[in-house]
């Protein structure tokens, strides 16, 4: 990852991860931590978005500009595929269809399960995804970052 901001919230999560991982405990107490950590993933990809689009307002735009990138960015939750995909779109017909051909869709659906999990975690559903499940998703789902900070900018 380029931005040392986002680099600091990856560190957060490996070691959230690694934590988990040691975790000797109850297993019904290590599910409810992946939970957790399936939240708190979820939450990185949503700061990793704003983040890269609005520095590349900050960097491209004049300061209403600025200032309306960042209440549309503010209002940008659950960041499926698809939502990223027309947020690119938005601020660069090229960029939507650079992201789809630069992603493929094993990542997409790791990230999509990560989002959709986080719906059903939040709103009182049970998950069936487990540690080692989130351990793969987060795998892609840093690669996938790491295309929209190349292709977005």
């Amino acid at each position: 990852m380029i931005s040392p901001l986002l680099q600091s919230k990856k560190k957060q999560i490996d070691i959230l991860i690694s934590e988990i991982d040691a975790f000797s405990g109850d297993p019904l107490i290590k599910a409810y931590l992946t939970y957790y950590l399936c939240v708190r993933i979820s939450g990185f990809v949503e700061d990793c978005v704003r983040t890269i689009f609005s520095s590349y307002a900050d960097a491209n735009s004049s300061a209403h500009a600025r200032s309306y990138i960042a209440a549309k960015l503010s209002k940008f939750p659950n960041p499926s595929m698809e939502a990223i995909f027309a947020l690119a779109k938005e601020f660069n017909m090229t960029w939507s269809d650079d992201l789809k051909k630069k992603i493929p869709v094993p990542r997409r659906l790791s990230l999509n399960s990560v989002v959709n999990n986080r719906h059903t975690i939040a709103h009182g559903g049970t998950s069936s995804i487990t540690l080692n499940d989130i351990k793969r998703y987060y795998q892609d789902i840093i690669v996938i970052v790491q295309t929209i900070e190349t292709c977005c900018t």
